[in-house]
């Protein structure tokens, strides 16, 4: 798992210039959705429903400093039972 994080940690650091606004994505039950936007108090969001409305994807745009940043947000809402991060 660490290779992988380092990895993903790499290719955000070639593609992102930090400091920077992020794009963190998730899809989830919407009844997660308070356990993910406790990662981002204040943060505005946007979510869109699935066709039959039982998922939703929750798009959150939040000002970050470092890959670091990034990766570490994603393994702890990682550990949210039912959310896929993207």
């Amino acid at each position: 798992m660490k290779k992988n994080m380092n990895s993903f940690k790499r290719l955000l650091d070639e593609h992102y210039g930090w400091p920077c606004a992020f794009p963190f994505k998730f899809i989830m039950s919407a009844e997660k959705l308070p356990e993910i936007l406790a990662f981002f108090p204040g943060e505005d969001y946007r979510i869109r429903s699935s066709e039959t409305g039982k998922y939703i994807s929750v798009t959150i745009h939040k000002h970050v400093s470092s890959s670091e940043e990034v990766a570490r947000i994603y393994e702890l809402a990682g550990k949210v039972r039912g959310v896929v991060c993207l």
